[in-house]
């Protein structure tokens, strides 16, 4: 009798049991989350592989877009207070938020288009020796020491640095490398070619009577500490 009742105790139990395979297809832990937190060096090496990273991903949109929003300063109006001297805070607070309207979505397309080719990255500390006159002002005024990075793409083939492409400024904040200043950027050599062969605006004719022409316009863009560019 007794071992009757153990034995129907039994198959009672292995009835309202869950097969082995479906518990553990149950219990099955979730994959886990793409990390976008990883920190990187704060050098060139570091930047390198930054952007290695995002180039990497380019096939594969949600994960590119995530990685190359990451590339914006975060709270960038109190960051620019904290790295500038006040007259040309604001200047520069201005452009990264004109910039921030078309970066995410320039800078995918752009990702998107150098996973297809054959180039490499350059990257040149900028302070260093700086190449241009918004270089100059980039790294003037500021509170104190910072690296500024200039990062371009080459394409393997290509001759000379003119075939490059900018891709903008960087700097390193909270573990990565950041957008330091990207308006106008990234720029291809198609487009600085059209610019150049844009005809030069004709100058003013001679005042009456002196003969002297009127000074033409400059064409250098003024900078961030010049009255007129903080308006």
């Amino acid at each position: 009798m007794n071992y009757f009742r153990c034995l129907g105790v039994m198959c009672l139990f292995a009835a309202f049991a869950p097969a082995p395979s479906r518990a553990q297809a149950k219990n099955k832990p979730p994959v886990p989350a793409p990390d976008y937190t990883t920190k990187y060096d704060r050098s060139p090496a570091g930047l390198l592989v930054q952007f290695q990273m995002i180039l990497t991903n380019a096939k594969d949109s949600a994960k590119a877009r995530l990685l190359i929003d990451e590339l914006a300063i975060p709270k960038y109006d109190d960051y620019f207070h904290a790295v500038y001297q006040p007259d040309v805070e604001l200047f520069w607070t201005g452009s990264y938020t004109r910039a921030l309207m078309h970066a995410g979505a320039d800078f995918q397309s752009l990702f998107a288009r150098l996973g297809m080719e054959d180039g490499e990255f350059n990257i040149r500390r900028i302070n260093d020796a700086p190449t241009s006159k918004l270089e100059q002002a980039l790294a003037a005024k500021t509170k104190g020491p910072m690296d500024i990075y200039a990062v371009s793409w080459k394409k393997r083939n290509a001759t000379d640095s003119s075939s490059e492409d900018l891709l903008g400024y960087y700097a390193y904040l909270s573990g990565r490398f950041r957008w330091f200043y990207m308006l106008g950027y990234p720029t291809t050599p198609d487009a600085l070619a059209k610019t150049a062969a844009k005809p030069a605006a004709p100058s003013k004719a001679p005042d009456k009577g002196t003969g002297a022409a009127a000074t033409p316009k400059s064409s250098v863009t003024p900078s961030p500490s010049s009255p007129s560019s903080q308006q």
